[in-house]
Formats: C-alpha cells, sequence, structure tokens
C-alpha cells in the first residue's frame, strides 16, 4: 500500500510529515496526559504547545494500568483518573482545543474497547488526527485489527506498538497508513 503524493492527501499527519520533509526539518511532537494537573490546565498546555511550535500532539488516555510507561506518565495517569478524565473527557479536551496541529491519541487497547464500538468514530468527530496502540497483544493479527480501526477513523493513520515481540515478529511503530516505519528502543516512555 503507497502513501497519497502530498499534493492529493487530506490527512494531517502526512500532511505535517511532508512539509517538514520538504523544509528539511525533523517533527517536534509533544505528548501530555489529558486531564493532568486538571482539565482546564490540560486546555493550555494543548494550546500552548501549539503556540510554542509543536508540529504533532501526543495526547495521553489516562488508563489505571500503564504497563509500558515510566513513572512520570504513570503519575500523571493516576492524577487524571482521580479527577475523573476519562475516554470522552480526552474527546472533549481535543475538541474544545481546536488545534490546528494535528492530534494523536496514545492510548492503550482496554480505554478504547471500554469506551464501546463507536469510540474511534467519536475520536476522529472530536479532531482526533490519528491513534496510537501502544499495547497491541502479540499474535494478534495487526493488519486486520489497524483496518478495522482505521476504517472508524475514516482513514486516519494508526500507529500499533506490540510490546515485547520476538525477533522477525511485527515490531516497532508502524504508521500502516502512510507505510512508515520507525524503529522503536525498548525502553519505556516518560522515563526520568
Amino acid at each position: 500500500m503507497a502513501s497519497l503524493p502530498a499534493t492529493t492527501s487530506s490527512n494531517a499527519i502526512t500532511r505535517r510529515f511532508d512539509a517538514l520533509k520538504k523544509a528539511s526539518r525533523k517533527a517536534l511532537v509533544c505528548y501530555v496526559t489529558a486531564g493532568h494537573p486538571d482539565v482546564l490546565r490540560s486546555l493550555d498546555i494543548l494550546r500552548a504547545l501549539e503556540e510554542g511550535g509543536a508540529d504533532i500532539v501526543e495526547l495521553g488516555v489516562p488508563f489505571s494500568d500503564p504497563i509500558a510507561d515510566g513513572p512520570i506518565i504513570q503519575a500523571s495517569s493516576q492524577r487524571a483518573l482521580e479527577q475523573g478524565m476519562d475516554y470522552d473527557g480526552v474527546l472533549e479536551l481535543v475538541e474544545k482545543a481546536g488545534l490546528d496541529v494535528p492530534i494523536v491519541l496514545f492510548s492503550y487497547l482496554n480505554p478504547i474497547l471500554a469506551a464501546g464500538p463507536t469510540a474511534l468514530t467519536r475520536a476522529a468527530d472530536a479532531g482526533a488526527d490519528g491513534i496510537l496502540v501502544t499495547d497491541l497483544p502479540v499474535g494478534a493479527d495487526p493488519e486486520r485489527c489497524v483496518q478495522q480501526i482505521r476504517d472508524r477513523l475514516r482513514g486516519h493513520p494508526v500507529v500499533i506498538q506490540i510490546p515485547n515481540a520476538l525477533e522477525g515478529e511485527f515490531t516497532g511503530v508502524v504508521d500502516l497508513m502512510a507505510m512508515r516505519l520507525v524503529e522503536w528502543e525498548d525502553d519505556t516512555t516518560g522515563a526520568a
């Protein structure tokens, strides 16, 4: 599957990477946990990231068991959950922020499944430009899962990380929509 030429792509993430490539620039991709330190400041942080030059914003969906994350993201997720942040609250933040830079939801599979069969359609409607699923189980059929997720996100990119995949298995972070492969080091995110 080939990616669409930059001139015909309607995808914000692909357009952003194409523009960066044309300008010989690297992407500044910033992460923030939705609802941390609280909802109002999360909104301010999202807008400040855009104003500060972020090319893409990864918005973390808080989860009670963030096994692939380091202590900083674990703590911010716990605090956001304690304040009532949930999947629909994340989507409200996306919508209220109204950013012009692409937003990629950074989530584990369970919050997406728990949000119901319309979770990804609602994400696209709120303004999410893609989703990063960090814990698709080893042995899952990633292309089938990606196709189902992509269908619900109306063709938006899907990025999947399979933790602890064996050599030769589906490894790394793959944006199957744009056919980009980025090697992922064996590490946790948010490590101090």
